[in-house]
């Protein structure tokens, strides 16, 4: 029984983030003990960190998607462990950027001159959108940006990275390798889905209702628990009294005449 409730509470919430930072420390030891600390084994730590960037950018990207695609027990852990998924893949990609550098020599000038200036912007911004919505993750943060913002913020970010990772794998799958391929084709398959299953307006008109109107607290959308905002309660007919979270609030009949709440109870 406690085995059960351990691997539970090991696979939800920011646990997540823990076991996903220890699984990337091992595969870059094991990686730096089996091909070196030199060039060939950083370039291999370089592409295997972009490669578990990838997978778990994706997974945050289109988790609402697939929920609505397949409403199963798989997506509904993404959907809850989306905000964690996502501070994984900051966390991955830290470490890519750290190999990076040390592929350079921990200089940025060198990096400039080997990559271009145009690389060097467009992956600078794209690592100020990661470490952006990595510190928003967080309640205060959120709450301190707010809801709008906050979502511009993380809207903004996902499609910016996506584009990155797009521009990255399907030219070179074209023109360098197969091996290239896969992620090339996840990569768009992935865009097609949130297409595909973009949310309604009914859904849209929900999310304008924030945590705090709900009457309870909710995660962000990316690297949250839920992907919408609790539904709006629908309203009595005229004559009823509404039930809210704080007060009785009274209805007004058809004349505009208001009543008592202990007039319709």
């Amino acid at each position: 029984m406690r085995s059960h409730s351990t691997r539970y509470a090991v696979t939800r919430g920011w646990p997540i983030v823990g076991v996903a930072t220890a699984m990337l420390a091992l595969m870059v030891l094991a990686l730096v003990a089996q091909f070196g600390a030199a060039e060939p084994g950083i370039r291999v730590v370089i592409r295997a960190t972009a490669r578990t960037s990838f997978a778990l950018f994706m997974l945050a990207f289109a988790a609402s998607s697939l929920r609505r695609a397949w409403p199963t027990d798989a997506t509904a852990w993404l959907i809850e462990n989306r905000r964690y998924l996502g501070v994984s893949f900051a966390v991955s990609h830290v470490v890519h950027l750290l190999a990076i550098l040390a592929l350079y020599d921990w200089s940025l000038r060198r990096l400039a001159v080997k990559t271009g200036a145009a690389a060097l912007l467009l992956g600078g911004l794209g690592y100020v959108f990661v470490l952006a919505m990595a510190a928003t993750s967080f309640d205060r943060t959120a709450a301190w940006l707010g809801p709008r913002r906050w979502r511009r913020l993380h809207t903004a970010g996902m499609y910016y990275l996506w584009t990155i990772f797009t521009i990255s794998y399907v030219p070179r799958a074209i023109m360098e390798s197969p091996a290239y391929a896969p992620l090339a084709v996840v990569a768009i398959a992935m865009m097609v889905l949130r297409i595909a299953h973009r949310p309604r307006r009914a859904d849209h008109a929900r999310r304008r209702v924030t945590p705090a109107q709900a009457g309870r607290r909710e995660s962000p959308r990316w690297l949250s628990r839920s992907s919408t905002y609790s539904p709006a309660r629908r309203l009595p007919p005229p004559g009823r009294t509404t039930f809210t979270d704080r007060a009785i609030v009274p209805r007004r009949d058809a004349r505009g005449r208001g009543e008592s709440p202990h007039q319709s109870l």
